[in-house]
């Protein structure tokens, strides 16, 4: 058998070859001999294995508190017909010979580092790595703690596993007429509001993954449209 500058004689019906490069084409000749002389060679083409690259652009979309959806596509060296890929996060791991997964058992508003590698008959190529935050879970126990002529004081708790800001809408039955603020707090005061009117409203959480599903809740200022001023009155829930 010859390749190249190469010839290995053998007695049998197959060889073993060393010490050839990665990724490299190679065409190999087999001829038999015996004493009346050499036959007719057979000739094939082979390309050796050669470790992936990382694979690239490595990304993540959000889809909620528990679930992310990740791509990625194929390492510019090797077969990507041979790649069997690893994704790794926390003490996960999930194989794909596609490019693409999705996780759906992570923690709301909690960060995951996520590692990705490509595998072929060479072995394992080198990771790449992104860092993915899940949307927070929505606010809970919403509701009207005072109300006044002209607003509401409204609070809720926080949702299991935190978040950090929370955006408050209002909107008003009447007219249609909405106004939004943002909070780091648990509690939203609007006192500018039209007496003897109802408002609908919503919390929505927010942290580095994105935002909750809204929570809502209507109020109704006190008195009768057109009056004036008036004590606050604790609502009991």
């Amino acid at each position: 058998m010859s390749y190249g500058d190469t010839s290995v004689s053998s007695t049998g019906t197959s060889v073993s070859l060393t010490g050839l490069s990665a990724g490299t084409e190679y065409m190999f000749s087999v001829t038999a001999t015996n004493s009346a002389g050499t036959g007719t060679g057979a000739t094939d083409t082979v390309t050796t294995w050669q470790l992936p690259g990382a694979p690239r652009n490595f990304e993540a979309s959000v889809t909620g508190t528990k679930t992310a959806s990740l791509s990625w596509e194929a390492p510019n060296t090797g077969i990507p017909s041979t790649f069997t890929y690893t994704v790794s996060y926390g003490d996960t791991s999930v194989s794909s010979t596609g490019t693409s997964v999705n996780i759906t058992d992570l923690t709301a508003n909690d960060a995951n580092d996520f590692s990705i590698t490509a595998k072929n008959m060479a072995g394992s190529g080198p990771a790449e790595v992104i860092k993915v935050t899940t949307k927070p879970n929505p606010v809970d126990n919403l509701r009207v703690m005072t109300v006044f002529n002209r607003g509401f004081t409204i609070a809720w708790d926080q949702p299991t596993g935190g978040a950090a800001s929370y955006v408050v809408k209002t909107q008003a039955s009447q007219t249609g007429a909405s106004r939004t603020v943002s909070v780091t707090g648990t509690t939203a005061t609007f006192d500018d509001l039209r007496v003897g009117w109802t408002y609908t409203v919503s919390v929505t959480a927010s942290g580095a993954g994105g935002t909750s599903l809204p929570q809502t809740i209507t109020a109704t200022t006190s008195g009768t449209p057109g009056m004036r001023g008036g004590p606050p009155i604790e609502v009991v829930q």
